[in-house]
């Protein structure tokens, strides 16, 4: 099972990481932005992660990578 705020590559496009774990699915932040209109100042994308695709995700323990994942969603 996935880790609670653990990073993934999940398929070929998307990296980040998980927000909330239960036994049905995983939800998987893939993009984020500070947005001081929003209630907790952070503007977020989503996605849900059902068990059958688990075996998809690969963790990321290179920091190197995670610093990557957060520029590049500073840059888009």
């Amino acid at each position: 099972m996935p880790k609670l705020k653990h990073y993934y590559h999940y398929k070929p496009n998307e990296s980040g990481y998980i927000s909330f774990v239960c036994d049905q699915y995983v939800v998987m932040v893939v993009h984020e932005k500070e947005d001081k209109e929003s209630m907790n100042g952070l503007r977020q994308v989503k996605i849900l992660i059902y068990p059958t695709e688990w075996k998809q995700l690969k963790h990321i323990t290179n920091i190197e990578e995670v610093r990557s994942i957060h520029a590049s969603w500073k840059n888009g």
